[in-house]
């Protein structure tokens, strides 16, 4: 049986080092995570932006900004390693924390570009 992918994953399976490929943009307040079985995931503190229709990565600057209703926002820039890993990856996991303490999650495609 198949677990499905999360941004909170499963006690196996590890977060990686935080101190080189997470960072948290302090205006959106956006964490950018990769966990050991490669997968990416940003959370935010905002649950709206996990309604986000695509993610780009600019591919000059890494600053990353997310689509929503046809408006890019600007999320914050990835560290090297963390650009490496999300050009490795086709989709990005999103999750926030709801007002009720529930997860919102999904999963939204990811694009290396010009923003």
């Amino acid at each position: 049986m198949s677990h499905p992918k999360r941004c909170f994953p499963r006690e196996d399976v590890a977060i990686a080092m935080p101190d080189t490929l997470c960072a948290m943009d302090p205006d959106t307040r956006a964490a950018f995570i990769r966990n050991n079985a490669g997968d990416v995931c940003i959370t935010f503190s905002d649950p709206t932006y996990v309604r986000a229709e695509t993610i780009v990565i600019d591919e000059d600057s890494s600053a990353v900004y997310a689509i929503l209703h046809e408006r890019a926002h600007y999320l914050g820039n990835l560290s090297r390693a963390m650009a490496t890993s999300f050009a490795k990856n086709d989709h990005v996991l999103l999750s926030a924390l709801r007002p009720d303490g529930s997860i919102l999650e999904s999963a939204t495609p990811v694009k290396i570009g010009r923003a």
